[in-house]
Order: C-alpha cells, then structure tokens, then sequence
C-alpha cells in the first residue's frame, strides 16, 4: 500500500520499519526517540499500524479509530522558568481565563512566553504563585502549560482573580470553575 501511495506522488516519509515482536517495537520507539529532534520535521509521537488486511478486517473500529492503529506519543519536553505576572482575558463566550507571561525559555526549540493556567481552581490546586519557578511543557508539543511549581520564592505573590472586567470593566461573578462576566446594566441612550 505505501508503495502504491508513493507511486502515486504523494509524500511519505522513507522511514518505515516491519517489526514482528513487542521488543522490537520497543527498540524502534527507543530509537526514534534518540533521533526525533534531529529529523527536518518536528514530531510529537509515531503511528504502529497492523498491515495485514485481513487482520485489520477482525480487529475493526472504534466509532472513531481503528483498533488496528495506535498512536504512540512520545513524553512531552519539560523545563523550568519564573511566572513574571497573570494576565486575564476574556473569551468569546464572557468567561474571564488567566494566562501565565513567563520569563522566555526554550522548549522543543520555540520560545514559550505564555502558558495555560486554565482556571482558579487550576492554579490553587498546583500553588501556583507570582514570582515562583514553575514547571512549563507544550502539552502534546503545542499548548505550553504550567504543571505545577519548581521552586517556591520567599516574595511570592498570591494570584487574585479580578473583581472587574479587564476591558469591560463590569463586575465579575465566578460560578464553579467558570469566571464570567456580568452586566449589571449596559444601555446606551442616544
């Protein structure tokens, strides 16, 4: 099939391994892991596909994937930096999110500047502070995310959620995890 597929001009990568046994998908995995950032594309995991057909026939699908196929993901590189400050952003549908702006450290060769903090509950949860070293990852080398804390500073700051809207400036009601934004009374008169 991938010779009839390069045959047809689409572009597959040269790198295709049999492998008969568990232990030697193993090594694969060892290995692509070792060469992974040496290759001109990034990549975040490999594919172990079953190439038998009849095979693939009997094992069948999940309402969404083959059960024939798995997608392996490779851990997701990790660092450590300080969170300088939190910003709060409102979102399309009114919730208010904090972001975390980090002082600028390379991961998987981007420069992370800001990460995911999700929610209150979120950064109560990991003691997440102003001015602490915190653990920062590309959550599946995309979305960096903080995971959690490094290193406590003696001058850390606690993260307040903002009482006003950040552009709006309307009072803000948290409800569960969800901070929103509520118009007390916005009318225009002309």
């Amino acid at each position: 099939m991938l010779h009839f597929i390069k045959q047809k001009g689409l572009p597959i990568d040269d790198y295709v391994r049999e492998c008969c046994t568990v232990e030697e998908i193993e090594k694969e995995i060892k290995y692509i892991e070792e060469i992974r950032y040496d290759l001109n594309y990034e990549i975040d995991g490999i594919v172990i596909v079953v190439d038998d057909i009849s095979t693939r026939e009997l094992l069948g699908y999940t309402v969404k994937f083959p059960k024939w196929a798995l997608a392996y993901k490779f851990e997701a590189e990790e660092s450590t930096t300080k969170l300088l400050d939190v910003e709060w952003n409102v979102g399309r549908s009114g919730r208010v999110t904090p972001t975390a702006l980090l002082d600028p450290i390379d991961i998987g060769g981007v420069t992370v500047k800001r990460a995911t903090l999700n929610n209150m509950d979120d950064i109560n949860r990991k003691g997440v502070k102003i001015g602490n070293r915190v653990f920062v990852r590309r959550s599946n080398d995309v979305i960096p995310e903080i995971m959690g804390v490094a290193e406590e500073a003696e001058e850390a700051v606690i993260i307040e959620p903002p009482k006003n809207c950040p552009y709006c400036g309307s009072d803000l009601v948290q409800e569960g995890f969800i901070t929103s934004v509520k118009i007390l009374f916005h009318a225009s008169l002309n």
